[in-house]
């Protein structure tokens, strides 16, 4: 199909084709382990991070998981101050623990076009420069309700075994996008946590575990980590990313959110925000 352009609508090559910006990066992480990893432990050091800098900006928690709260008392009053919790989860049954779908992914949606509005509207009207950190702890249970939202839809089936077609996890697929477009819009550090298992080669189990998160993930984010706990330390490695050729067996010992800025700083040469 060829589209007719009038010469009001003509724009030259240079209206499309940019020369490259150098600016200041914002870090997209993905970090995955089994429980009790030290990944929420990392995630509030963010906020040390912004105290020890002098930088203006909050902590904003996305907690699926309902416990962060815990984990955030432990630390001194000055980092608590420095977070603010969303409790994403809401319950068909509190004893039974039934997650109510529709709800607690309405309840996100509302809550993410809220934060973001008020994170682009504070840039837009401070003097000085505002940047704020966004923790999803964790990023495999909002992929976990998406899939099972899908399967409480009207959606369509294979006639032979009333499977749901491979089709309809488009659906799922594209409020999951939505979700990590409007995080990005943000301009934000953002750090999604996941839950790790076990991988298998059929019924062998092998010598490293998986991330459980919706297939594309590990190409929108720009950082993948992976932890784990020997003796009293936390072990983070790398995993994949785009700062430079770091170490993927190399573990990085009780690392913190300052730590990493600073080690991919270096290895890549380029500055954070």
């Amino acid at each position: 199909m060829t589209f007719k352009v009038t010469p009001k609508e003509k724009k030259s090559l240079e209206d499309f084709f940019k020369p490259i910006t150098h600016r200041k990066m914002v870090l997209h992480l993905g970090l995955y382990g089994r429980a009790k990893k030290g990944k929420t432990h990392f995630c509030i050091s963010s906020a040390k991070y912004m105290l020890d800098n002098n930088i203006n900006g909050m902590v904003y928690v996305i907690d699926t998981e309902g416990d962060f709260e815990v984990n955030l008392s432990t630390w001194s009053v000055e980092v608590q101050n420095k977070v603010r919790t969303f409790n994403a989860v809401e319950y068909l049954d509190k004893k039974e623990k039934k997650i109510d779908l529709v709800k607690s992914l309405l309840k996100l949606e509302d809550a993410l076009d809220l934060l973001i509005d008020r994170i682009n509207q504070e840039n837009e009207n401070s003097e000085e420069p505002i940047h704020n950190i966004i923790i999803v702890d964790s990023g495999s249970d909002v992929w976990e309700w998406l899939s099972m939202w899908l399967e409480t839809i009207e959606t369509k089936r294979n006639p032979k075994d009333g499977s749901m077609m491979q089709t309809e996890w488009g659906k799922a697929n594209k409020k999951y996008a939505d979700y990590m477009a409007l995080l990005f819009s943000s301009n934000c550090h953002l750090v999604m946590t996941f839950r790790a298992y076990q991988a298998f080669d059929g019924s062998t189990p092998l010598k490293y575990d998986l991330p459980k998160w919706q297939k594309r993930t590990d190409f929108k984010l720009n950082c993948l980590m992976e932890s784990k706990k020997m003796g009293n330390e936390y072990w983070f490695y790398y995993k994949g990313g785009r700062f430079g050729d770091i170490s993927e067996t190399e573990p990085m010992v009780n690392l913190t959110f300052g730590d990493l800025l600073n080690k991919l700083s270096t290895y890549s040469s380029l500055e954070f925000v």
